[in-house]
């Protein structure tokens, strides 16, 4: 089996179209975005992080991970299955100009980057910026992806590779290290609520000098405040209200670039009975047996 290790977009491929049944494909209650450093230029503009996002082809990215079997483009940050997720708009999301069209929407881009001071449209002057991220399939074909992306408005990138859990020991999870850009982050469920997706990655009071997981380092005094009070709400409807417009209220900060809502893809040798357990979409080694 291939355990808690992702398959990459080939394999995926292949899995589905020759061995059909040795392939499960299961939600995970997560996403994956990229994090957009908010507290050093460029990037602490938000006409420029808003640019970043609209001409950001968020089909191509979730293309870099197999397309369509890996999950639906994401729109915002609470994915399907978590209370808030139809509060904060459901599959289509906020309606917010900048991610509303998951293919890119370059006038749109051109359009802040303008109100960013760029008449052109495109960056000029200093458009060097750092992008730190993984080293290996799929995580390093999002990154390039991406770089490209970046590249179309003008951004020179140094993209960076390193192991996966170098990435995130000694740059992304480490504020004074943090690059501009990291492409290979994400978030998934604790437990069963909005608060366990979206407090620790995007609460100010979440952002700490080592072991960091505010990776936007999204310090948003207001939605800190309306985390604070939701926490407290009991009520089940009122709080998926509560955290659902939290997530719109993210949204529109354009701290990061969501782009997909990942399932999880499972395979196994054809001797193999994999169970797989819903909550984390991994096998279940309690019920999983040899044939």
């Amino acid at each position: 089996m291939n355990g808690d290790f992702g398959l990459d977009a080939p394999s995926l491929k292949l899995a589905a179209q020759q061995y059909p049944d040795q392939l499960t494909v299961t939600p995970s209650g997560g996403n994956r975005y990229i994090a957009l450093n908010n507290q050093k230029p460029p990037f602490n503009d938000i006409n420029i992080r808003k640019a970043v996002i609209a001409a950001s082809n968020r089909t191509d990215l979730r293309n870099t991970r197999g397309g369509e079997l890996v999950g639906s483009v994401a729109t915002h940050y609470l994915p399907p299955g978590i209370p808030g997720f139809d509060e904060a708009g459901g599959y289509e999301g906020p309606d917010l100009d900048f991610v509303s069209n998951p293919d890119g929407d370059m006038a749109v881009a051109e359009k802040y980057m303008k109100a960013a001071g760029f008449s052109s449209g495109k960056c000029e002057g200093d458009c060097d910026i750092t992008m730190v991220g993984d080293d290996s399939p799929p995580g390093s074909d999002t990154a390039e992806v991406f770089k490209n992306q970046l590249e179309q408005l003008g951004f020179n990138v140094n993209f960076q590779k390193v192991a996966h859990d170098v990435m995130y020991t000694k740059f992304c999870n480490v504020p004074k290290n943090e690059p501009d850009v990291c492409p290979n982050v994400g978030w998934i469920k604790d437990f069963q609520d909005p608060q366990a997706m979206i407090q620790v990655p995007f609460s100010g009071d979440s952002i700490v000098p080592s072991n960091n997981s505010n990776w936007p380092l999204l310090d948003d005094p207001k939605i800190t405040n309306e985390m604070k009070q939701a926490v407290f709400i009991d009520d089940p409807t009122q709080r998926a209200q509560a955290w659902g417009k939290i997530d719109d209220d993210i949204t529109a900060t354009a701290a990061a670039v969501p782009w997909v809502w990942d399932n999880q893809a499972n395979v196994n040798s054809a001797n193999v009975a994999q169970v797989i357990n819903q909550f984390n979409a991994n096998a279940d080694l309690s019920f999983t047996s040899l044939k």
